[in-house]
């Protein structure tokens, strides 16, 4: 995790994935950041869950289950 924030009823973890599935191929998960926020209510719940990505999730399916087409459409 690249960073953690809490604040009132709001908590926002920046982090950095990659690693392999484990599939019959191995695929990589190729690195990429993002960020997560939860947003609770008054009873402690999970009222909002947000995810952003500093890439498309097309990319990312792309480059983890086709990895050969991925070369192609991202110049890899």
């Amino acid at each position: 995790m690249k960073r953690l924030e809490v604040v009132g009823e709001v908590i926002k973890a920046e982090w950095r994935l990659e690693g392999r599935l484990k599939l019959p191929w191995r695929p990589k998960v190729w690195s990429y950041e993002g960020c997560t926020t939860y947003i609770f209510d008054e009873e402690g719940l999970v009222k909002e869950h947000r995810e952003e990505w500093n890439v498309g999730w097309v990319e990312v399916f792309l480059r983890t289950l086709a990895p050969d087409v991925a070369g192609i459409i991202y110049d890899l």
